[in-house]
């Protein structure tokens, strides 16, 4: 029944979806090898249906805090009073988030190919001092698995704040999404990256990340995520570099009237290496994340689905400073091409 859902999306050029579907009957555990080898065929085939894919997005977002400052106005550092800057304080507004992604593949051979792909962000906010944006391109190989897909990749990312230069990034990135058996899918992403500030030069230094993901269907749309995540950030001064750590959890379940329903929790906390100013410690802070993402799935304006999502983040560090909470609103409209 799945292998003819697959090729029936296949023929609706629906691509995704019969990625999807291809993957699973793959990983089953007692698919014969011949059916198994008749899969893969129509599974690489399908690689090279549509070469290149685009989607577009615009999110309006409502926040409490757009600058994750405090809402204190006064602060102590080690014996010291301290009066944040404006940037630093707690204030709210309404962004807009907009931007555009690009991928591109070609198969070289049965199981490889190269991609391409490019990414641009923008957040703008009533404030142009807070205003981000962002771009970002890579190029590599894909490796189709038995039962999944790798690639690794060469990226690199500019970005701007506050109308203003700010930072460049690159380096490589592996990734991977495997599935075994039906139940289960696994994605896993690492990255290398050095990172050079523009005007702050002594925040210069390499960024190590890892993200992985454990998905468990539990019934057809329906699926448990457990994830974790850990990043190492270096830099010339000690006391901004750190490590963080993380987890969430998540379940993603389909309601009647085509509204799916995925509530997430999540937790990091990151430890830096030396001292900060005035103290006699190193910065230390915990996050704390929960959200709800809403998605009518037969529902379109002008081509594009919208999303909703709502997300409360309360951020704790022994620098009061750095102590934040915020609540977000996102009504996202997207459109695949």
């Amino acid at each position: 029944m799945r292998l003819h859902l697959a090729r029936t999306l296949t023929r609706l050029e629906d691509h995704e979806g019969a990625r999807r579907h291809y993957d699973f009957v793959i990983g089953a555990p007692d698919i014969a090898a011949p059916l198994a080898d008749r899969v893969r065929q129509d599974a690489r085939a399908l690689e090279g249906a549509k070469r290149w894919s685009a989607q577009a997005y615009l999110t309006f977002a409502p926040t409490t805090n757009m600058t994750s400052g405090t809402s204190q106005d006064r602060v102590q550092i080690g014996a010291l009073d301290f009066t944040p800057a404006k940037s630093g304080q707690r204030k709210s507004g309404i962004g807009a988030l907009y931007g555009a992604d690009f991928a591109y593949s070609a198969p070289l051979s049965d199981d490889w190919g190269w991609i391409a792909t490019l990414a641009t962000q923008q957040r703008d906010y009533a404030h142009r001092a807070f205003d981000d944006r962002s771009a970002q391109a890579s190029a590599g190989l894909r490796y189709l698995l038995p039962a999944g897909v790798a690639s690794l990749e060469l990226t690199g990312q500019r970005r701007w704040f506050g109308g203003a230069d700010y930072l460049y990034a690159f380096g490589p990135q592996l990734s991977a999404r495997v599935f075994a058996g039906e139940r289960n899918r696994f994605t896993v992403a690492t990255s290398a990256l050095a990172q050079r500030y523009d005007a702050e030069t002594y925040r210069d230094g390499p960024r190590f990340t890892l993200n992985a993901s454990w998905d468990r269907f539990t019934a057809p749309g329906q699926f448990l995520r457990l994830g974790l995540l850990a990043e190492r950030d270096g830099a010339r001064s000690d006391h901004l570099a750190f490590r963080e750590f993380g987890g969430l959890i998540g379940y993603n379940l389909e309601l009647p009237y085509a509204v799916t329903l995925y509530p997430e929790i999540a937790f990091a906390r990151r430890d830096y290496d030396a001292d900060f100013p005035l103290m006699n410690e190193p910065r230390r802070d915990r996050r704390f994340n929960a959200s709800l993402a809403v998605v009518k799935k037969d529902l379109a304006f002008a081509g594009f689905a919208p999303r909703f999502q709502v997300g409360y983040t309360d951020n704790r560090s022994n620098v009061k400073l750095y102590q934040f909470n915020r609540l977000d609103f996102n009504l996202t409209l997207t459109r695949a091409f």
